[in-house]
């Protein structure tokens, strides 16, 4: 498992946000997946972690998903690898790196900030 702490913040929310995430690719190949439900549990400009109850059998491939959410009033369409799984009885975990750039992560960041002064009494900002 790798656990990516050195970044500039992550963004935990207070209830998780609702997502639907796609299957793109697996190891370099495309496919194309039936929609997953999610539910984002935290978020930075370079990575999130979702909590699903479909579990994605990686056994060590390379899985990249498309991730659908909305945040404020922005549809938001984020790709990620898988980097960690952990299962939680019949629910799992997802550590996934984005594939962004730098617009997108710009993109994050205002929406985060817009939704932390929204949202302020019932989610954590943490460095």
């Amino acid at each position: 498992m790798i656990f990516k702490r050195d970044e500039a913040f992550r963004y935990t929310f207070g209830s998780p946000l609702l997502a639907k995430f796609t299957i793109t690719e697996i190891n370099d190949k495309k496919v194309e997946s039936s929609p997953g439900l999610a539910e984002i549990i935290d978020i930075s400009p370079e990575g999130l972690c979702i909590s699903s109850n479909l579990i994605i059998p990686d056994e060590g491939s390379k899985i990249v998903l498309s991730v659908q959410f909305k945040i404020n009033e922005a549809e938001i369409t984020l790709n990620g690898e898988i980097v960690w799984t952990k299962e939680l009885g019949s629910k799992a975990e997802y550590g996934i790196n984005l594939i962004v750039d730098d617009f997108e992560k710009e993109l994050i960041i205002e929406e985060l900030k817009t939704y932390a002064k929204n949202n302020a009494n019932q989610s954590n900002l943490s460095k």
